[in-house]
């Protein structure tokens, strides 16, 4: 539950970093997965709830890292691109088309070009 709260409180875009970018939205699929194959198409409401108090409260937050600050804060657009991977891991289970987690990685991918400035 501590876990949770840590993933609630600290939302991140991961603007500089492709990797912790990649990680996070293949993990946002994932949970789509895995929400749909228990409670169906609740999952997209269930999500965008989560994703709606997220950036209700903890917009335009930091945390000091011992590196320096890091922008923690939900941004409607980072609540966006989570929901919309949520959403395509929701789709591949409810109509059971798998090739659509070939659209996750392509958007991946753009998103780690973006970050790495290609």
């Amino acid at each position: 539950m501590r876990y949770i709260w840590h993933l609630f409180t600290t939302p991140s875009a991961y603007l500089h970093s492709w990797r912790g970018f990649a990680v996070n939205q293949a993990g946002h699929g994932a949970v789509g997965i895995v929400l749909a194959s228990f409670i169906g198409w609740i999952a997209l409401s269930v999500y965008a709830l989560w994703e709606w108090a997220q950036y209700r409260f903890s917009h335009g937050k930091s945390l000091w890292r011992w590196n320096g600050p890091m922008q923690v804060g939900a941004t409607i657009s980072d609540c966006l691109y989570d929901w919309c991977f949520v959403a395509t891991g929701v789709l591949a289970v409810m109509y059971d088309a798998w090739p659509i987690i070939g659209l996750q990685v392509a958007l991946i991918g753009a998103g780690v070009a973006e970050r790495r400035g290609r």
